[in-house]
């Protein structure tokens, strides 16, 4: 199937009439309106927090996002015990793989070990 033969065979489609018709109500409600323009900007004016500035690109300030930053961080565990758990002692395994390959070794440098 060529290109144009597809584009003729989508644009014979009821779908292709539907977007249409949605695409042109779209245009006659929303563009070339000034209210609803003015509308999205006081909006998005209204959602900055009191504590940062009006002309921030960022909603809410550093200190916000640290904070919501860390109580997500703080819920993370509280949701997925199990996988917590088994996260703990991976660690836990693992330092012990580590502490122990440095448990009897000598302190000087006659042991042969090689240090990286």
């Amino acid at each position: 199937m060529t290109p144009d033969e597809f584009a003729e065979h989508y644009h014979n489609l009821n779908v292709w009439q539907v977007n249409q018709q949605d695409m042109n109500a779209y245009l006659h409600e929303f563009v070339g309106k000034p209210n609803h323009a003015l509308a999205y900007v006081e909006s998005t004016q209204a959602e900055h927090a009191t504590t940062s500035s009006k002309k921030s690109s960022y909603v809410i300030s550093i200190p916000m996002q640290t904070r919501a930053v860390v109580a997500r961080r703080l819920q993370i565990p509280k949701g997925s015990v199990g996988g917590q758990i088994a996260n703990t002692a991976a660690f836990m395994i693992q330092a012990i793989v580590v502490g122990t390959v440095f448990l009897r070794i000598p302190n000087t440098t006659a042991s042969g070990v090689l240090y990286l």
